[in-house]
């Protein structure tokens, strides 16, 4: 996805004696000693030049976090397709694709276990030893992908906390359906139960929603 430039909204100069005063400033918003606009470019994630605070550590990292919120914002609202009629804002929509990603994830990372442990025990097919391989690719794929969306809610804003309490619902959800699968009442063999985790995290995957960003 093409990264969108950012922007910042400048407020109408107000100063006394600028000859812009009632507009906006091109540039920096700052003035000169004689009371000019500095007209200097200002940096970015600021409305200042550098020589007016825009190289202050402080102004730097504020800046760096505008354009780490606009990015993540920008994304979770192509996820979402976000418009003004829909119920669902961008900081939700990335909420429920991390609590997607993070159930595909721990979904994918059961059944490679799975079928890695039942290798130990029972000799693999030339066929299972590559479907094994690809789910294993897929794990690692969705993990990343699990990362990348953590990373851009964090900075979008979004507490650690509400993270977190995802990350628990994710593996509640996980626990139910391998619990289920495994239930003795079932009656399901070690090899149908492999095959129902595979599906279970086939299911998953194909619900969420999440494409390739």
């Amino acid at each position: 996805m093409p990264r969108a430039k950012f922007t910042l909204t400048a407020k109408i100069c107000s100063r006394e004696g600028c000859p812009v005063k009632g507009e906006f400033h091109l540039k920096c918003k700052a003035h000169k000693r004689d009371g000019t606009p500095c007209m200097g470019q200002v940096m970015a994630g600021q409305l200042v030049c550098r020589m007016h605070g825009g190289q202050e550590p402080n102004a730097i990292r504020a800046a760096r976090q505008r354009v780490a919120y606009q990015d993540a914002m920008s994304l979770a609202s192509k996820i979402v397709a976000y418009n003004g009629d829909d119920p669902e804002t961008p900081a939700e929509g990335l909420l429920r694709e991390v609590a997607w990603s993070s159930q595909v994830a721990l979904a994918l990372g059961e059944v490679c276990q799975a079928m890695i442990a039942d290798q130990q025990i029972v000799s693999y097919s030339a066929g299972q030893g590559q479907r094994l391989n690809s789910l294993m690719e897929a794990w690692s794929q969705e993990r990343d992908r699990h990362a990348k969306f953590c990373r851009m809610a964090l900075d979008a804003g979004i507490q650690q906390k509400a993270l977190d309490i995802i990350e628990i619902q994710a593996s509640q959800i996980v626990t139910a359906m391998i619990t289920l699968l495994t239930s003795p009442r079932l009656g399901l063999s070690s090899e149908q139960i492999i095959e129902g985790r595979v599906i279970a995290a086939e299911v998953l995957r194909s619900g969420s929603g999440l494409s390739s960003c």
